[in-house]
């Protein structure tokens, strides 16, 4: 591939295909590995090496593997509390109680059991509540 050398005024005002007021901006994505690198005696273009495109490739997989696992988490908890028939203790994981003025999540001041299928048994670790 041959690099062609670009002067400061083409360089300032790049091609349409290259312009970036063309192409979607987003903050949590790195830029372009190809750059534009300005030099006294014009502007050169650079390629990624290959080291670099393992970098950006491992950066963009340890991203999607992270949004990956997310939505499993969010589709494991909505599957939780889907009714079945059966009394389930995760039913009341997004039940809140005001506790000594405070709100908190149920299962933190009770012990939640299923004595049978269709019933749940709340116990409050606080008797005195």
């Amino acid at each position: 591939m041959a690099l062609h050398a670009v002067s400061p005024a083409a360089a300032a005002s790049p091609p349409c295909a290259l312009s970036s007021a063309r192409l979607p901006q987003r903050p949590d994505i790195r830029k372009p590995l190809a750059a534009v690198i300005l030099h006294n005696s014009g502007a050169v273009l650079r390629h990624a090496t290959n080291e670099e495109i393992e970098e950006e490739k491992m950066i963009v997989e340890e991203q999607a593997k992270e949004k990956m696992e997310k939505a499993i988490e969010t589709v494991q908890s909505n599957f939780n509390t889907v009714r079945t028939g059966r009394a389930n203790p995760s039913m009341l994981d997004r039940i809140e109680v005001e506790y000594y003025g405070t709100p908190v999540n149920l299962k933190t001041i009770a012990q939640i059991n299923t004595p049978d299928a269709t019933s749940l048994l709340i116990q409050p670790y606080d008797k005195s509540w």
